[in-house]
């Protein structure tokens, strides 16, 4: 498709790429047409709309998971293993500016450069920034850190997709539809060169509770026209069914979604003054009532999709969820859904937020008041991306990059 590149670094496959046609394939596309999400052209949801079926696309080359130091050779990098990072190296100029000149290490080796760049993530970057002298002045002296620079929004502003997996019983176990079913075609080598899923659905949420949640959180009535989550429609969460890994006989699937619009805001801080301690991580989940009300209808989605005489999924394949207790249905209140949402929510590894543009960096990702010192990676996303964070993180390093050679120059 034209809106794909042919000659860059990243490869990419999908299940019709390489021939692996699951049998629930067919049902799940039928089904999902029948409660009215319909299939994109070419089953292309990186085309330009993402809104609806697609194949999942993965980053693999003939089947195997490309990192990102394959991709990006690492030519003339010199890479220190099993060595962490205790702070950055700050003093002021002679005429008072904060500067960067480098690193410590742990066990108190100096590195000096010109310019420093943390990429650590969305938790050790605040870690390191605050075990530096550089975030919140309250933490600062809590720790008996000194204080190098008074920065509140370190730490602050963490958000992550929320994840929900949920499990779902199959009416005839004998047959096929799973890996671990017996099933014959699954030996076929095919069915090795990616996940045992073939489809990623994405959807919109209903306008009209999306509406009154943003007001219940906002106590004033949205201005549907401008409010960035009602006045177009976006991608508000995926929905991935798994055949394998879910039973050992086979007899159940699994399926996966991810909310990708996040209204609440966590923290990430420093539990001592030790970087050998973990940071303490406050993700701060489902606390308004848009991030309820978007698992809410993502799950109550899942259900009809799942179990509803609407589908043929339901109708015909799937017995149930598959639950200690008090299972989903279609007959589930918003009480019993927001329950078990509650018991199931995790995060999704894309944790962002924690050193944001704007906030903590400008727009050339260097830190607002020290000079030399620059983050690149995702915390300093300040806002919940509708999809997964790979392409973006490595568009944001290819520009760092840029920024930073711009910079050296002069």
């Amino acid at each position: 498709p034209l809106s794909h590149g042919h000659t860059g670094p990243v490869k990419i496959q999908s299940p019709g790429s390489t021939n692996r046609v699951f049998p629930l394939r067919a049902p799940l596309l039928q089904s999902w047409k029948e409660i009215g999400i319909d299939a994109l052209p070419q089953l292309d949801n990186n085309a330009g709309n993402n809104l609806g079926v697609a194949d999942l696309q993965e980053n693999r080359d003939k089947g195997k998971r490309q990192l990102s130091s394959l991709i990006y050779l690492l030519e003339g990098i010199t890479v220190l293993t099993d060595s962490l990072v205790a702070k950055v190296l700050v003093e002021k100029s002679p005429l008072g500016h904060l500067v960067s000149r480098g690193i410590q290490l742990d066990n108190g080796t100096k590195i000096f450069g010109r310019e420093t760049i943390l990429s650590a993530g969305a938790y050790r970057t605040p870690q390191i920034l605050i075990l530096s002298g550089i975030g919140p002045v309250d933490t600062l002296k809590k720790f008996d850190i000194p204080v190098i620079l008074d920065q509140p929004a370190v730490g602050q502003n963490f958000h992550d997709h929320v994840l929900i997996p949920t499990v779902w019983q199959l009416k005839n176990t004998s047959a096929g539809y799973t890996k671990e079913s017996g099933n014959p075609v699954f030996n076929e080598s095919q069915y090795n060169l990616g996940a045992f899923i073939d489809l990623m659905t994405i959807t919109s949420l209903p306008k009209e509770g999306l509406f009154n949640a943003i007001a219940e959180d906002e106590g004033s009535v949205p201005d549907a026209a401008t409010h960035p989550l009602l006045k177009q429609d976006r991608a508000h969460s995926s929905h991935l069914l798994r055949y394998s890994g879910v039973s050992a006989d086979g007899s159940a699937v699994l399926m996966i979604s991810v909310v990708f619009i996040n209204s609440a805001r966590g923290s990430v801080t420093v539990r001592s003054a030790d970087i050998k301690d973990a940071p303490l991580i406050n993700p701060n989940f489902l606390a308004t009532s848009v991030d309820r009300y978007a698992a809410r209808e993502t799950i109550r989605r899942n259900v009809r999709l799942l179990t509803s005489s609407d589908t043929v999924l339901g109708r015909e394949i799937v017995a149930g969820e598959l639950a200690a207790a008090n299972p989903l249905t279609t007959e589930s209140t918003d009480e019993e859904i927001d329950a078990r949402v509650r018991e199931m929510p995790g995060g999704c590894y894309h944790p962002a937020g924690t050193a944001s543009m704007g906030t903590v960096v400008d727009t050339d990702l260097r830190v607002i008041g020290i000079s030399g010192l620059r983050i690149v990676d995702t915390s300093v996303f300040p806002v919940s991306i509708s999809g997964n964070l790979q392409v973006a993180v490595y568009a944001l390093a290819e520009q760092a990059a840029e920024i930073t050679k711009s910079t050296m120059k002069k």
